[in-house]
Parts: structure tokens; sequence; C-alpha cells
């Protein structure tokens, strides 16, 4: 996406700013903070359409969303858990409620992440061939 701004925008400054206000949206929307299921309706659109959000549910399902077998961190019980959640609910199932992140959904997510890179790609070629802001 940094390649994208610095060939749609006219200079660096204004590229490094618009790049930074484009990464804060993509962390506060990612899904992990504010948690995903607490997000307010009115901005879930922003939930969909950020890149964040699917290397985040990718790379934390690989990690904690497995529970093939009993030694799995996925299949661990939470401890100390607060009133809201139940009482015996597994890092897995915390993963799924909370961040609605499930580990079904990696190759989903990993293609997703894909077709985001080839779109960044092709928006940046076609920046690169009709944007010119060298005046003469």
């Amino acid at each position: 996406m940094a390649e994208l701004l610095v060939f749609l925008l006219p200079n660096l400054e204004v590229a490094e700013i618009v790049g930074v206000l484009l990464n804060l949206i993509g962390y506060l929307f990612s899904g992990f903070s504010p948690p995903a299921s607490t997000l307010p309706s009115a901005t879930v659109w922003l939930y969909d359409i950020t890149p964040m959000t699917y290397s985040v549910a990718a790379f934390s399902t690989v990690v904690f969303g497995a529970c093939s077998s009993a030694g799995d961190l996925g299949c661990t019980q939470m401890t100390n858990v607060p009133p809201s959640l139940p009482e015996n609910i597994t890092v897995k199932e915390y993963l799924e409620t909370n961040f609605l992140m499930k580990h079904s959904e990696i190759w989903r997510n990993s293609g997703i992440l894909v077709v985001f890179v080839l779109l960044f790609g092709v928006f940046t070629l076609f920046a690169m061939r009709f944007l010119n802001y060298q005046k003469r």
C-alpha cells in the first residue's frame, strides 16, 4: 500500500501522512483492540475492508486457534476469566467468540490477503502509468 501511496500522491510528505492515517485506521479496525465482537455496527464495514483484519486473523488462528490434539495451545482452558465469559472456555473458543477469528478460515483469510496484494499492485501500475505530477 505504501508504494501505491507514493505513486498516487504528489509528494512524499503527503504520502507519509496519508500512510500513517491508513495504518492507524487499519490497527483500530483489525478486530484486535477493540475486539471485533464489540465494534459498533456502523464501523463493521471498516473491519471488513481492512487488510490487517485478515493478516491478524490468519496469524492468530495459526497459533491460538488450532485444537487438534490435547497439547495444542488452543485446547488450553483459560483461568481467571471475567464473569462475562463461561467458566471452562478454551483459548480457541475465546478467540472465536471475542475476536471472531476461526481456525477454519485460515485459507480464506490468506486468499483475501493475496487478493489485496494483487489489487494494490494493479492500482500501483495504473498510478504509475496515468498520474504525472511533473510541471513543465
